[in-house]
């Protein structure tokens, strides 16, 4: 008779946690790095560092030796190997995609390295959240680059549900009325330090892989945390222009305020961390924050005024405090 497996205490309940954090690999990959490593967290960690496809059972199986046959009436049939999971098929924007109808309106854009044109029709069926891309720009006005001309950029974070939302609601300002530079750029950002940039369409995985990771227990009474920054809003302007984007982008994203800038030198590439939350506001020059001004009633009988907030820009010197309130009201 053919020996009974036992599961170790405890594997259905490991191998649950561990499909929250790997959906895409199949089950008899999990269970094999559970057994190789002992405990979840080791498991996910040999999961992240190597290729999920070397813990398929199949693959870990060493060649059998030959047995007699009398041996073959007690041995049990070995189950068929699990199926691979089919690929999970990515969207990339090339040169080979289908062009702008006739007639529409094109805007230069660059996925990545891939320099092409597209209609506002094509831009807004093409949410960031579903392209294998970890870059997307949006030029106009003959920019040749993102930063072509820029003196400095302001940033937008963006957690994972903002990332549509956001492309949908700056492509007709930017494009259209030009309220903007003369590009800007939506970057998604490195599930950690050290590491490489996601794409797209792979952060709702990054998200839940860092979501599962062991962190220390909240405090009590400690306020809740706010949804992770898991990419970019990028917008470069020139420097005559500065003061004037950063209050466009506050009156579009008030809920984002205060939003920060930073100088950049002609030539400088902006890499990852200078776009995360902390880096950028540490070394930015420039804020702006919406205020709200005091209502003035002039009679116990007036009605409530609405209420009216103004966007100031503060500068510093690196290192220094902010200073230098310059109001606009909206």
């Amino acid at each position: 008779m053919a020996e009974t497996n036992q599961q170790p205490p405890g594997m259905p309940e490991h191998v649950a946690t561990l499909q929250t954090m790997f959906p895409h690999i199949p089950e008899p990959a999990l269970r094999r790095a559970l057994e190789v490593s002992g405990t979840p967290d080791l498991a996910a960690t040999l999961l992240l560092e190597n290729p999920w496809q070397a813990f398929m059972p199949e693959q870990q199986q060493a060649p059998q030796p030959p047995q007699d046959d009398d041996d073959e009436e007690d041995e049990e049939p070995s189950p068929p190997p699990a199926p691979a999971e089919p690929a999970r098929k990515r969207r990339k924007v090339t040169k080979d995609d289908k062009p702008p109808s006739a007639g529409d309106a094109t805007y230069d854009c660059l996925f990545d390295d891939v320099r092409t044109e597209k209609s506002s029709l094509q831009l807004m069926n093409l949410g960031p959240k579903k392209l294998a891309h970890t870059r997307v720009a949006l030029l106009h006005s003959g920019a040749k680059d993102t930063y072509d001309g820029a003196g400095g950029y302001w940033l937008v974070p963006l957690s994972l549900q903002d990332l549509d939302e956001t492309w949908w609601k700056v492509l007709t300002p930017h494009l259209e009325r030009k309220a903007l530079g003369s590009a800007v750029e939506f970057r998604s950002l490195p599930e950690g330090p050290n590491m490489p940039d996601v794409a797209f369409d792979d952060l709702e995985a990054a998200q839940t892989r860092r979501a599962n990771r062991p962190r220390a227990p909240r405090r009590a009474g400690a306020p809740a945390e706010a949804a992770a920054i898991v990419a970019a809003l990028v917008a470069p302007c020139a420097d005559e222009s500065v003061d004037k984007v950063g209050k466009y982008l506050a009156q579009l994203f008030p809920a984002k305020c205060p939003l920060h800038y930073c100088g950049m030198k002609g030539g400088d590439k902006v890499e990852s961390k200078q776009l995360t939350k902390d880096w950028h506001e540490s070394h930015s020059t420039k804020r702006v924050s919406r205020v709200q001004e005091e209502a003035k009633k002039t009679s116990l009988l007036a009605p409530i005024a609405a209420k009216k907030y103004r966007y100031d820009i503060e500068s510093r010197a690196m290192g220094e405090p902010w200073k230098g309130a310059e109001g606009a009201s909206a």
